[in-house]
């Protein structure tokens, strides 16, 4: 089931390459980004300046010819298919919902977090695994229609190789990212680097953490796209990863196959 794409995604439904388009809207990758989605729906902060500001520069990265060259079976024979930008991961979550780009964007922080996809994966297991636990604690109370849609996804296995592909997505969305945004990204790289931080409570768990840090950081760029300060620096995107990277997940040993 697809909904409405908001109207700054739209551009990238045509970057698409069919077989892309074909999982995005049918496939695994979006029947995982469907689920995800309403697992976390909840919990997630409303950002609509956040989300549609995303979507008009995702639109303007795959408009750009250098970064995502249109396909040419002549040219590229067996492998036209496969060439240009990957923006399969965002289009999936575009046709099932904010929550769900919401969630890309989680991918997104912990593929910049970790430069090891099976510690990605395992964050990302850990998390489902954790709300999941949550969500199901809460299924004799009231609820809204989001915690019902919770609670479904809550009942469903996640299988390990689907999380796994949503990092690998993840990853490879942000490559042509970075090539497409190499100055600016370039510049912003020192003042990132030179950014001081605290150090985290060791107390807390890794789900609160990770959940807190993503949360801080939509909720912190929404401040700023409309024209507020950020509560704090340590809000936004860049800071939220240098975080990320003292984490470790407890479910990195586990044998692949469920987050559960």
């Amino acid at each position: 089931m697809t909904v409405q794409v908001p109207p700054e995604y739209a551009g990238l439904g045509s970057a698409l390459t069919t077989r892309q388009r074909e999982n995005a809207e049918n496939g695994a990758a979006h029947r995982t980004a469907r689920r995800l989605g309403a697992l976390f729906e909840s919990i997630i902060p409303h950002t609509p300046l956040l989300l549609a500001t995303y979507g008009q520069r995702t639109s303007q990265i795959v408009a750009s010819p250098g970064v995502n060259p249109s396909p040419n079976a002549k040219q590229h024979g067996p492998f036209a298919d496969y060439v240009g930008a990957d923006a399969t991961s965002i289009w999936a979550a575009a046709t099932s919902g904010s929550p769900s780009i919401a969630v890309h964007l989680l991918a997104c922080m912990l593929a910049r977090a970790f430069d090891d996809p099976a510690i990605a994966t395992s964050v990302l297991a850990e998390l489902v695994l954790e709300r999941q636990r949550e969500v199901q604690k809460m299924a004799n109370s009231s609820l809204s229609a989001a915690q019902f849609a919770a609670i479904n996804a809550a009942s469903q296995q996640f299988l390990r190789e689907e999380l796994r592909q949503l990092d690998v997505n993840a990853r490879a969305w942000l490559r042509c990212a970075d090539a497409a945004m190499i100055r600016e990204h370039t510049q912003l790289q020192p003042i990132v680097n030179n950014i001081k931080l605290p150090v985290l409570g060791g107390g807390a768990s890794l789900y609160s953490e990770v959940i807190s840090l993503w949360k801080h950081a939509m909720a912190g760029f929404e401040r700023f796209l409309g024209g507020e300060p950020p509560f704090l620096v340590a809000s936004l995107p860049e800071p939220c990863v240098i975080r990320l990277r003292r984490l470790r997940p407890k479910t990195l040993s586990r044998t692949p196959g469920s987050s559960r």
